[in-house]
C-alpha cells in the first residue's frame, strides 16, 4: 500500500511540475543555422505564432499604386530581447516597396524569445504582400505572410 501511495504522490509532482513548464511563455527557436553567432535564427512562422506583440503593416506608396507596382518584400531583422528591431533589411522585393515595408518592420513589437530559459536575441523575417485591385477606384492592400504557418 504504502509503494501505490508514493507511486501516486510521484505522479502528482510530475503532473504539477509540467503544469508549470506550460505556464511560461516561452519561444521555440532553432539554432542559428546562418547570420551572427550571438543570435538565434527563428523561422518566420515561428515568429508570427509566438514572438509579435503588435504587427505593423507598410504603407502602400502612392508612387508605387500610381505605377501599379506588386509584390512581396522579404524583410529580415534582429530582434533583441527588448522587443525592438535593432536591425532591419529587405531582402528582396519591387524596389519602390522596400522602404515602406522596412518602416513597417522598425515600427513592430515582439515578446522576448527564451533559449533554455534565457532571453535571446532572434534573427527572422517579415513577408509583406502589396497588391492591388484590378480596379484603380479600389484600395491597395498589404497583408503580411508567413511562410509555413
Amino acid at each position: 500500500m504504502s509503494g501505490t501511495l508514493l507511486v501516486a504522490v510521484l505522479l502528482l509532482t510530475l503532473a504539477a511540475a509540467a503544469h508549470q513548464l506550460r505556464k511560461q511563455e516561452t519561444v521555440p527557436v532553432e539554432q542559428a543555422a546562418r547570420g551572427n553567432e550571438d543570435s538565434v535564427w527563428i523561422s518566420p512562422a515561428v515568429l508570427r505564432r509566438h514572438s509579435v506583440e503588435k504587427l505593423v503593416l507598410p504603407e502602400y506608396p502612392a508612387e508605387a499604386v500610381a505605377s501599379r507596382t506588386q509584390g512581396t518584400v522579404v524583410v529580415e531583422l534582429v530582434v533583441p530581447p527588448s522587443g525592438r528591431a535593432t536591425e532591419v533589411r529587405a531582402m528582396s522585393g519591387p524596389t519602390s516597396l522596400r522602404s515602406s515595408a522596412e518602416a513597417a518592420a522598425w515600427k513592430c513589437e515582439f515578446r522576448p524569445s527564451l533559449l533554455n530559459g534565457i532571453p535571446v536575441t532572434i534573427r527572422s523575417q517579415l513577408h509583406f504582400r502589396f497588391t492591388l485591385s484590378r480596379h484603380k477606384r479600389s484600395r491597395a492592400r498589404v497583408v503580411a505572410l508567413y511562410p509555413g504557418a
